[in-house]
C-alpha cells in the first residue's frame, strides 16, 4: 500500500482534532507532527476488525 502523508493547515493560535483509520498490523511510527499535542490513541473498531481508529490533536506551527 502506497503512504502518503496526511497534511492540515491549521489557523495561527489554534489546535484541530484528527481521527485517521489505518490497518492494525501497520505501527503508524511515522507520524511526524512536529506541533502534536497528543499521541496518538488507537481503538479498536468493530465493524472494522482489519482496522484501528487513530485519534490525535495538532496545533499550528507558528505563533504568528
Amino acid at each position: 500500500m502506497k503512504k502518503i502523508p496526511i497534511v492540515f493547515k491549521v489557523p495561527p493560535n489554534s489546535k484541530l482534532k484528527v481521527t485517521f483509520y489505518g490497518p492494525c498490523n501497520e505501527v503508524i511510527t511515522n507520524v511526524s507532527l512536529i506541533n502534536q499535542l497528543l499521541t496518538p490513541t488507537c481503538q479498536t473498531v468493530s465493524q472494522y476488525p482489519d482496522f484501528k481508529k487513530y485519534i490525535t490533536e495538532v496545533r499550528s506551527l507558528s505563533n504568528y
